[in-house]
């Protein structure tokens, strides 16, 4: 395998297990296993796309710095947790269901849920931001085959 093509497909790898990872236990894609008791929205059906996207990039992103690991790796990595809870059913979340109840997380998760998403949303560019931002401060030349 061509060293140039390393980044692309850990970028790809990234974006289809982040995919994988989020819209499978959330339900948002059926396996059969798992049934939502909510049905779900445009919205998280965006959220789970558009998180698996940036985390794709950030992969990318990461393999092409050729740096040591930063903060921002860090906090690309924490982006996954508040997506989780954006993408899926409030009352499909056992932690969240033993700690508070169905009704209370009914009325305090639901209503964060699209907050969490854009949260994790605005993370994820900024860790993407600054591993690019760190990469061309470094002056590495970086090769394109």
């Amino acid at each position: 395998m061509n060293d140039a093509h390393r980044p692309l497909l850990a970028g790809i790898a990234a974006a289809v297990g982040t995919l994988m990872l989020l819209g499978v236990p959330s339900a948002l894609l059926p396996t059969g296993i798992y049934r939502r008791m909510l049905p779900p929205s445009p919205v998280d059906y965006a959220f789970l796309f558009i998180i698996s996207l940036l985390m794709g990039v950030f992969a990318f992103a990461f393999m092409n710095s050729r740096q040591n690991p930063s903060k921002s790796d860090y906090v690309a990595g924490s982006s996954l947790a508040p997506a989780f809870v954006a993408v899926s059913c409030p009352i499909c979340i056992a932690p969240i269901v033993a700690l508070l109840g169905t009704a209370a997380a009914l009325a305090y998760i639901e209503p964060l849920r699209i907050p969490l998403g854009m949260v994790s949303v605005a993370v994820l560019c900024a860790a993407i931001y600054l591993k690019v931002k760190r990469c061309k401060a470094c002056g590495a030349k970086h090769e394109t085959n």
